[in-house]
């Protein structure tokens, strides 16, 4: 029996040697055994993870310094990746280190300067601690990289207001709301820039069609720093440029307007908890190096017709927010002072015969610059003393549309048409009736405007237009393709017809 226990006890002790044996293998090399899965059994799922993904799973458990020291080791380990360089800033962000932030994102703008999502995180990090300047830059640069991403043009039109460069601001909100017609920040952000340039009948216009009522009730534009994941109505955008990019100097006629610039920082929205890519609400995720190649490939798919036909119609309306879209007022000088405005008016009514053209000029002068009771004085004299002119009642009828009164605006134009047929005012009639979500209605007035002047390219953009939006292919690429070729239709004229080209051929229905 003493023998039996003994054998027992040698065996027992030779199982112990062995497995320690094993465990010591294991874990002085790892590698040895890693095709036997069973040796694996109790190690944590994450062995594969790089670090990248490590540091973003120690953020969201609250591991700050363990994130921290993630995010470095991701970023030395992959020095000319610029999509973890962006991952690594915005963990850094989320840790409450800028600096390491603003490190990371400048070492994936040297890695791959057609990747724009670290000039735009730069950028918005840049504006959110008052540095302007390096903030423009920044954003600038993303624009060159990216000039069809969505909301990079808006987030340099924020930079550009606090600059006071208005005439920019304008520019690049105008180019956001090319590619996102509905975006309310952004008409909010035109308007107040419009504003400033001394075009307060057009910002009054848009504040309206933004749905704000009064200036008081307006927030500045911001830069939006919560993370969503929505996608964009937007087109995708267009390929990168292929040479790198080095961030973009400010032109000296840039700089030259900065001179008296005072900064009047704009208010911020409220970070969320963990804020992550900064992205506004219709905006995709940043893809990565490989996807944005992807990306820039040419699609073949062609998009739903109903989508093409509910950007249009968005984007109709908003360029048709320029009080001269028809291109009937007469020249004027918005600049004028009011009082000046008024003498001029009581000289031109003092006149026998009553000088029809100078109350245009006056009214029209008003209406541009926001001054819309005098414009209506002008015009409503300039109707009464030439019964016979068409423009009186119609110039009347756009100050009402400026002021947010469609239904007088309608009934002046209906007055103004029986005076005159005009292609004009049955393009602005067309408008009206979209906007009221009668596209029948408005089908039939735009249409009486091309057969009236096949040669007026307002006309014809906005029939062709309501086509598309009424699935009237044919016609939509008839009207459409005749505004492009008389030449000053709107910018993205050119992306309606190679879309409805492409849902065309995807029918298989003649558009011709």
């Amino acid at each position: 029996m003493a023998r039996l226990v003994e054998r027992i006890l040698v065996w027992v002790a030779g199982l112990v040697t062995v497995a320690a044996i094993v465990a010591v293998i294991v874990n002085v090399a790892p590698g040895t055994f890693s095709g036997l899965p069973w040796l694996h059994l109790n190690q944590s799922g994450n062995q594969n993870a790089s670090a990248i993904d490590l540091a973003e799973q120690a953020m969201a458990r609250g591991d700050i310094p363990g994130a921290l020291k993630l995010a470095a080791r991701a970023v030395n380990e992959n020095r000319s990746d610029t999509a973890v360089a962006n991952r690594a800033g915005n963990v850094a962000l989320r840790a409450g280190d800028p600096k390491a932030a603003e490190a990371y994102y400048l070492t994936g703008e040297r890695a791959d300067g057609r990747y724009p999502w670290n000039y735009v995180a730069l950028g918005q990090l840049y504006e959110r601690q008052g540095k302007v300047e390096l903030a423009d830059e920044q954003l600038r640069a993303a624009t060159v990289a990216a000039p069809d991403q969505p909301f990079v043009h808006y987030d340099l039109g924020v930079v550009e207001m606090e600059e006071r460069l208005y005439a920019a601001a304008l520019a690049d909100f105008s180019a956001e709301l090319k590619r996102s017609p509905a975006y309310k920040p952004a008409m909010i952000g035109r308007a107040e820039a419009l504003e400033k340039v001394g075009r307060r009948g057009e910002a009054v216009a848009l504040y309206n069609r933004a749905g704000i009522a009064t200036k008081r009730n307006t927030a500045r534009p911001k830069l939006n720093v919560t993370p969503v994941v929505q996608p964009s109505p937007t087109p995708i955008p267009s390929p990168l440029p292929t040479p790198k990019v080095a961030l973009a100097k400010p032109s000296p006629s840039h700089v030259a307007t900065k001179k008296a610039a005072l900064h009047t920082p704009i208010a911020l929205a409220v970070a969320s908890p963990t804020p992550g890519p900064v992205r506004p609400p219709w905006a995709t995720e940043p893809p990565s190096p490989e996807a944005s190649a992807v990306a820039a490939a040419p699609i073949s798919s062609a998009k739903p017709l109903s989508e093409v036909a509910a950007d249009a119609r968005s984007y109709l309306l908003d360029v048709a927010q320029d009080l001269d879209f028809t291109r009937s007022l007469p020249s004027s000088d918005p600049g004028q002072t009011t009082a000046a405005l008024r003498f001029n008016l009581m000289d031109a009514l003092a006149h026998k015969p009553v000088d029809i053209d100078s109350l245009l000029r006056i009214g029209t002068a008003a209406l541009l610059s926001g001054r819309l009771t005098l414009a209506t004085a002008a015009f409503n004299a300039a109707s009464d003393a030439a019964p016979n002119d068409w423009r009186g009642p119609y110039f009347a009828g756009l100050t009402r549309q400026a002021n947010g009164e469609m239904q007088l605006a309608r009934s002046l134009f209906a007055a103004s048409l029986a005076r005159q047929a005009r292609a004009e005012t049955y393009t602005g009639l067309a408008l009206i009736d979209l906007q009221d979500g009668n596209a029948r209605a408005a089908a039939v007035n735009a249409h009486r405007a091309a057969e009236m002047n096949p040669s007026y390219e307002p006309g014809r953009f906005v029939a062709g237009m309501i086509d598309l939006i009424e699935a009237d292919l044919r016609g939509a690429e008839s009207n459409l393709a005749a505004a492009q070729a008389l030449g000053g239709a709107p910018a993205r004229t050119s992306y309606f017809l190679t879309e409805l080209h492409d849902i065309v051929g995807a029918s298989g229905v003649s558009g011709g």
